[in-house]
């Protein structure tokens, strides 16, 4: 099966998608994105070029957690360096009026987080549209 372009590269990958990357354990921070839903109480944010950049420049050290649903994961996408540990999954309640599928949240999160990366490593986290990874800094922090 041939790899599509977006998923092959890493800058392209993160160019495209318009997603915020909010930085913890790194004592960086960029402008607050304009939706107060993509705050978080660190105050830490990063664009998706400034988080290449970061992990470029030290790929051992610069984890990236995708906190999307695993459904999204495969089949939206991701960074191919990015692990995956869902804040919240999938309920199989169909919401009316959402029009969507609701989510519950992950109750291993925080201990999956915590058995996956060392307490000493800067964790980019991610998200679609960022809501999910500001809310999981939130319950990380």
């Amino acid at each position: 099966m041939k790899r599509s372009l977006y998923m092959s590269l890493p800058v392209i990958w993160f160019s495209c998608l318009t997603i915020f990357l909010l930085l913890i354990a790194v004592a960086f921070g960029g402008d607050a994105p304009a939706d107060p839903k993509k705050h978080t109480s660190l105050g830490k944010y990063v664009t998706a070029a400034e988080a290449y950049e970061m992990w470029k420049a030290d790929q051992q050290k610069v984890k990236v957690l995708d906190v999307k649903t695993p459904e999204e994961y495969d089949f939206v996408g991701h960074a191919p360096m990015a692990v995956n540990i869902p804040s919240e999954l999938w309920s199989g309640q169909w919401n009316a009026e959402k029009k969507a599928f609701a989510l519950v949240s992950n109750p291993d999160f925080e201990a999956q987080v915590k058995a996956r990366f060392k307490p000493d490593e800067p964790i980019l986290v991610m998200c679609r549209l960022g809501q999910r990874s500001a809310a999981a800094v939130e319950r990380l922090e």
